[in-house]
Order: C-alpha cells, then structure tokens, then sequence
C-alpha cells in the first residue's frame, strides 16, 4: 500500500513522508522475520519444514481450544 501511494502521491513532501514508512516498515519486517528465524519460528530456506512446524503449531492450537 505504501508502494502505490508512493507512486501516486502528487507532493514531495507527502511522497517523502510515504518513503520514510515504507523504509521503517521494511526494517520492521526485516527484524521480525530475522528474530523469527533465530528462534525457529520461521523457516524461510525450507518449505517443508515450515509446513510441518505450522502443522505442529496448528494442533496445538485445536488441542488448546478442545480445553
């Protein structure tokens, strides 16, 4: 969202606020997915593991829900 409105924006001063986000949402996501990784949370170079561990995640969640 920040990409097309960056791209639509008619005023400097808007488009530069509108970067500023972008590149503060971009460090954000960066930090998250990194922390995410490190505690093995996310596991970005191996699809099936993430698949497994979402599975694992997911009934863990249902067997929470059963009480």
């Amino acid at each position: 969202t920040y990409a097309v409105a960056l791209t639509e924006t008619a005023t400097p001063e808007v488009r530069k606020v509108l970067k500023k986000q972008l590149d503060e949402a971009i460090d954000l996501h960066e930090k998250i997915a990194q922390y995410m990784i490190d505690n093995e949370m996310y596991h970005a170079y191996d699809v099936e593991e993430q698949v497994n561990h979402d599975l694992k995640k997911a009934d863990k969640a249902l067997d929470l829900a059963k009480g």
